[in-house]
C-alpha cells in the first residue's frame, strides 16, 4: 500500500473509533436509563458487547496501519541514506 493510501486509511480508522467511542457512551448511558426504569436490558447490553468487540477490531486495525506505515517510512528512511553524495555525484 502507498503511503497516501495508508494514512488515508489510518484516518478513516481513526474516526471510525472516535464514533464507535461516541456510541458504546451513548449506549452504556442508555443501558443505564433503561436499568432504573426497571426495564430488562438484556438485549442493550448484548448490542453494547457487540460494539465494544467491533470497536477492539476498529482499533486493532489502526495499530496495523500505523504499523505499517512506521515500517515504510523507515523503509523510505533506509533508501535514502544509502545514496550518498560524493564530489563526484551520487553513490
Amino acid at each position: 500500500m502507498d503511503r497516501a493510501l495508508l494514512i488515508s486509511s489510518l484516518q478513516a480508522a481513526e474516526e471510525q473509533i472516535a464514533t464507535g467511542e461516541r456510541q458504546i457512551a451513548r449506549h452504556s448511558d442508555l443501558i443505564s436509563t433503561l436499568q432504573r426504569a426497571g426495564h430488562d436490558t438484556t438485549s442493550a447490553i448484548a448490542l453494547l458487547r457487540e460494539l465494544k468487540e467491533t470497536q477492539i477490531q476498529h482499533v486493532a486495525e489502526r495499530d496495523r496501519l500505523r504499523d505499517e506505515l512506521a515500517v515504510l517510512g523507515a523503509a523510505q528512511l533506509g533508501n535514502r541514506r544509502r545514496t550518498r553524495r560524493t564530489p563526484y555525484g551520487r553513490r
